[in-house]
C-alpha cells in the first residue's frame, strides 16, 4: 500500500480542505501550541526542504539515520512526540499569516515536486523526494488532527 503523499493531486487537495477548516480558535486535543503556532511550526521543514531557511543541524552521524528511519516508517506519528528544537514556536503567531505562508510553501512543494531537489533535513539528512513528499503529509496530517480538522 503506498503512503499519502502531498504529491498526489487527491492527497495534496484534501490537506488544503483541512487547512481551510482549521480556525485560530480550534482547540487543540493534545500539546501545548495554539492553532497559530502550529501552523509557523509546520512551515519549518517545509521551508528547510524547499531551501528558503537553512535551521542548525540536530542529530549527529549516528543518531540521523535512527530518526529518517523512525519517521519514514510511521503510518502515524504518536501523540505528545517530542519536538525538534529548531521546529518549537513558542512566541505568538497572526493565524492567518501563518496559514497563507503554509498554503504558498504547500504549493511551492507540489510545483517542485518528485523531480525536484529537496534540500538535506536539518535532523534527518538526505530525503528522496519520495520521503520529502510523505513525510510532509505524515506531519501535516498529526497536527490537523491535534485540531481536530
Amino acid at each position: 500500500m503506498n503512503k499519502a503523499t502531498i504529491f498526489h493531486t487527491g492527497d495534496f487537495n484534501a490537506m488544503l480542505r483541512r487547512i481551510e477548516i482549521l480556525r485560530p480558535d480550534s482547540p487543540r486535543q493534545w500539546g501545548k501550541m495554539t492553532s497559530a503556532q502550529m501552523l509557523a511550526h509546520l512551515n519549518v521543514p517545509l521551508e528547510t526542504g524547499l531551501g528558503k531557511i537553512n535551521p542548525p543541524r540536530e542529530g549527529n552521524m549516528f543518531t540521523r539515520p535512527l530518526a529518517r528511519w523512525y519517521v519514514t516508517t510511521r503510518a502515524r506519528f504518536p501523540r505528545n512526540l517530542p519536538t525538534l528544537k529548531a521546529f518549537v514556536i513558542r512566541e505568538q503567531r497572526d493565524f492567518n499569516r501563518e496559514k497563507q505562508r503554509l498554503l504558498t510553501n504547500l504549493h511551492d512543494s507540489f510545483a517542485l515536486g518528485m523531480n525536484g531537489y529537496w534540500h538535506p533535513h536539518h535532523a534527518f539528512g538526505a530525503l528522496s523526494a519520495q520521503q520529502w513528499g510523505e513525510l510532509t503529509h505524515l506531519h501535516l496530517d498529526h497536527h490537523l488532527r491535534q485540531f481536530g480538522v
